[in-house]
């Protein structure tokens, strides 16, 4: 579910939607789609957002959440020390232990760059379930950027 708030009501942990720029290596899109294309051209793309620090009233850093198609293991081609798993993304082949489920899909987390975000007066999109303060600390200390 997702309801729409205020961008200084967010908390560490929270998942959100925001436009964010994704490093071409992360990319498993399909070439000739416009999500690969924007990644290409270094634009910025729509994103379920997790909330790492916020001041409440200039600025968050986030990183983002993708399920890479909503495949039940995280495409060969990519780094695996740039994702911290969410449950049920498995277990094996990781040096991190998955993170608790937020919603039943396995889900990774981008450890490669933090992105800071300008609070604004416009509503975004909250997604209900958040993470636990526990897993945002794990999380900030596996940030490579």
């Amino acid at each position: 579910m997702r309801s729409s708030v205020y961008m200084n009501t967010l908390n560490p942990g929270d998942l959100f939607y925001a436009n964010v720029v994704i490093d071409k290596a992360d990319l498993t899109a399909h070439p000739g789609s416009s999500t690969a294309r924007n990644i290409n051209e270094g634009k910025p793309v729509p994103r379920i957002c997790l909330v790492l620090y916020t001041d409440r009233s200039t600025t968050m850093k986030v990183t983002y959440v993708a399920t890479h198609g909503y495949k039940a293991v995280l495409p060969p081609e990519l780094d695996r020390t740039m994702w911290y798993p969410i449950s049920p993304a498995p277990l094996e082949n990781y040096d991190l232990p998955p993170l608790p489920p937020t919603n039943g899909t396995p889900q990774w987390v981008s450890l490669r760059y933090t992105h800071t975000i300008r609070i604004t007066w416009h509503p975004v999109e909250k997604r209900d379930e958040s993470l636990l303060p526990s897993a945002v600390a794990a999380i900030r200390s596996k940030m490579r950027g």
